[in-house]
Order: C-alpha cells, then structure tokens, then sequence
C-alpha cells in the first residue's frame, strides 16, 4: 500500500445535475514531475502506478474522450498540466459523473483505491 504522503489526489464526488457528493482530501507534498507524462498533459495509465498503455491528452483541450483503447481500462492517471485542476469520470444515465479532481502536477496511483478502477469515459478541465 502506497503511504499517505505519497499520494497526491483530491477526491470529488459530483453528479451532474443531482446533488454534489462529499469531499475527500489528501494532500502530499509537491513532486517536480509526475513521470512519463509531458508537461501540459494529462496522461491516463492501463495499469496501477501510472505503467502501462498510455493515452496523453492535450492541456489545452477542454474535454477529452478515452480512446476506443482506454475507454474503461484506466487504472491510474497524472496531471501534468502546470494551470488547471482536471476531473476524470464516466457517463451514467447520459450525465458527467466525476469520481477524481487533480491538482496541476498531482497523480493517482491506483484508481480502485477510489471504486474506479476500469470506468473512465473522460477527462475534462474543471
């Protein structure tokens, strides 16, 4: 199990449209990289620990669909975009569902540590 410290994520639950869900916070301090990804990316990752077939998507666009590849296959992802906070979700019921916001520059290791694992439709500028 990865430690607290080392984990970098703010954890968001809304339904778009319904009511917003509760806050969960956990902070680390900050890195100088977040791996692979290059910077003004967001990179989404097939396997835990940001390994695995990759997708980066552009910082400068607004809201990215997964690819046919990685369309609920991500298993973890990294926020290298230096500017914006990004949401990762899914669709349900034909709303956004967001199950993850990231800092500029932070990562989530391990999406099942969320109940994600496997369900990402998207990524989206907050």
């Amino acid at each position: 199990m990865i430690a607290s410290w080392f984990r970098k994520v703010i954890t968001v639950g809304l339904v778009a449209g319904g009511a917003a869900g509760g806050l969960v916070v956990t902070s680390a301090p900050a890195q100088a990289h977040v791996y692979s990804c290059p910077t003004h990316y967001e990179c989404v990752y097939e396997h835990n620990n940001l390994t695995g077939a990759v997708q980066m998507v552009s910082g400068y666009l607004g809201f990215a669909d997964m690819t046919p590849i990685m369309h609920d296959n991500v298993s973890s992802w990294a926020n290298a975009n230096i500017h914006a906070l990004i949401g990762i979700g899914e669709w349900r019921g034909g709303h956004k569902y967001f199950a993850q916001v990231l800092k500029p520059g932070w990562y989530e290791p391990n999406l099942g540590s969320i109940g994600f694992n496997d369900r990402a439709d998207f990524v989206q500028h907050m």
